[in-house]
């Protein structure tokens, strides 16, 4: 969209930037049992368990260690105490994995994991090249206690969140070498094989040019914790502007998630998030909280920016980019993205909301990619409330300058001027003219009404949309 925020124009307050260590002395180490060919329900059930004995033993841990910072604290209580000032900063919840070895055996930075062939399981039945996975009947969610909501959510909804795992592979047939170059999640979008997950989570094998996998990259998905069977993923396509991409497995018969109207989503509901904290070691983990904000707009340390997201305290991690946000009916709400990393700020993360996500994934499955308008103006987004009452002028969106031959340029749109409706609808701030302008499509014509500061006067203009670039 050639409609930009004028960042040099919005000065912020940098500090010194720290990334948040994922590694943890209170990491739980996950049992692994032997493999059982149980029905889907019950192997479901079992992960429920080991969540709650790891939940258990984490808050031994956290007790202990609690105990230990007192004791601590007591024994130095009259000592100096100097602040330190550690940096905000805003990171994707991603994991990028340094070292990799071995042909079948994948090492990160997070542990070992085997990566087996297609074992062909009891539950899993071949039609040609694709798998037809039996998930059962769908799982409705009948809760009487409030403690009992994050159980019952994630018996329905964590068999349609999988592991995301991009490596390169080199070397001969009979000495292949395996290196993870990251790792993530993806929620499952339809029955048969779409797959939702972040632009981010995949930009490390994809070709700028083709828009495709690389030579030699592959993208797998894992539907199971026990990561037994990995799927090689097509890419369907993806948008960098909403950090979305679709993918496809050659599987039917996967469980979709429920998608919840982002638009009813209230601060103070319950969140609850799932996805893979820490890589795929520890995939389908669950953390609960509250729906702490809606409609944020963020921008991040790149310059960039990102909108309409939802904040949330329950917490996301590296690896949880592009698992689900899901509501007490364990309907999806958003997909992780974005977490704030400081000691100064505690469980700031950040989601893509649901309505954003099915608007963006149809359009990529259509065109593989998203057509949007440009109006061809860049916006001074210091300008706000409080200066528009202070110069007498009204709230709007000031246009800091027009780009030569634009949409806004030919139909007559000028420096300084304050747009102030957009298709007949009210605009308050640059965020209003975005959200108004990606409702039309490249070519539609629509009035923009500007007040004009030179003359003290509201004008409305005509315009036809360009494409952006």
């Amino acid at each position: 969209m050639n409609m930009y925020e004028d960042n040099n124009m919005n000065e912020e307050v940098t500090e010194d930037v720290v990334v948040e260590n994922s590694d943890s002395e209170n990491v739980v180490e996950i049992e692994k049992e032997e493999e059982k060919d149980t029905p889907n329900t019950e192997y479901y059930i079992e992960n429920i368990r080991k969540l709650k004995q790891e939940l258990k033993e984490a808050k031994r841990k956290e007790k202990e260690e609690k105990r230990r910072q007192r004791e601590q604290i007591a024994s130095t209580y009259d000592s100096s105490k100097k602040g330190v000032s550690i940096a905000t900063v805003v990171v994707i919840a991603f994991i990028f994995a340094v070292i990799g070895f071995m042909a079948s055996v994948v090492f990160s930075i997070f542990g070992n994991t085997l990566i087996e062939s297609l074992t062909g399981r009891n539950m899993n039945k071949k039609n040609g090249d694709t798998i037809i996975i039996d998930n059962g009947p769908p799982i409705n969610l009948e809760v009487d206690n409030i403690d009992s909501i994050s159980t019952a959510v994630y018996a329905k909804a964590a068999r349609s969140v999988v592991g995301i795992q991009v490596v390169k592979t080199s070397g001969v047939f009979w000495d292949i070498q395996v290196q993870v170059i990251g790792e993530g999640s993806g929620v499952i979008y339809s029955e048969d094989g779409y797959i939702i997950t972040n632009a981010h989570v995949i930009e490390k094998a994809l070709s700028p040019e083709t828009r495709d996998v690389m030579p030699n990259y592959e993208v797998r998905v894992y539907l199971k914790t026990d990561l037994s069977e990995f799927f090689v993923a097509n890419i369907i396509g993806y948008d960098t502007v909403t950090d979305l991409a679709v993918l496809r497995i050659d599987v039917t018969g996967l469980a979709p998630l429920e998608f919840a109207d982002s638009n009813e989503v209230m601060v103070g509901d319950i969140a609850i998030a799932i996805g893979s904290p820490g890589g795929l070691e520890f995939m389908n983990s669950v953390s609960k909280g509250i729906i702490s904000g809606v409609n944020r707009n963020i921008v991040m340390g790149s310059g960039s920016s990102a909108y309409d997201l939802i904040q949330t305290d329950a917490a996301i991690n590296p690896g949880n980019s592009g698992g689900a946000l899901l509501n007490s009916e364990g309907k999806l709400i958003g997909i992780s993205a974005i977490k704030i990393v400081s000691t100064d700020y505690e469980g700031m993360g950040f989601a893509i909301a649901s309505n954003t996500i099915t608007d963006i994934v149809e359009k990529l499955i259509k065109d593989r990619i998203v057509i949007r308008p440009a109006l061809g103006v860049t916006v001074n987004t210091n300008y706000n409330s409080t200066i528009a009452r202070q110069y007498g002028y009204p709230n709007g969106a000031l246009v800091y300058q027009v780009l030569r031959g634009s949409a806004a340029d030919k139909a007559g749109m000028r420096e300084n001027d304050i747009i102030v409706e957009f298709a007949g609808n009210k605009v308050n701030n640059f965020y209003d003219l975005r959200k108004e302008l990606l409702k039309f499509a490249p070519g539609e014509e629509v009035v923009v009404k500007v007040f004009r500061p030179s003359s003290e006067k509201e004008i409305e203009l005509k315009v036809v949309l360009d494409e952006a670039q």
